[in-house]
């Protein structure tokens, strides 16, 4: 269940595709996992947005545009950051994801 503020921001991002045409067609496959607005230390606060590390790449294309536009309508710094899931140790790999479970994902 989205919270408010997620639900906000992906309106927003909603409004920017259509909008602007040139990342049009670049947003509808994108989707986001997760907002947070987030208190820094100098007191200010900025938006994380939270989107599948596969669409990560997808995302740095039209980054500039997307980031700019967002910073105008929430008057914040935007950083848009990739979600990773960690694998359990007891993880059974099928014949879709072979090889060993990775350790780390840093």
């Amino acid at each position: 269940e989205p919270t408010d503020f997620e639900s906000e921001v992906a309106q927003e991002i909603f409004n920017i595709g259509l909008s602007n045409e040139t990342i049009k067609e670049d947003l509808r496959h994108l989707h986001i996992v997760g907002a947070r607005d987030v208190a820094l230390e100098s007191g200010a606060s900025c938006v994380l947005i939270f989107v599948p590390f596969p669409q990560l790449a997808e995302y740095r294309k039209i980054q500039k545009i997307l980031v700019d536009e967002l910073e105008k309508k929430f008057s914040k710094h935007v950083v848009i950051v990739a979600q990773r899931t960690m694998l359990k140790p007891t993880c059974g790999r099928s014949a879709k994801h072979a090889g060993p479970r990775p350790r780390s994902r840093t």
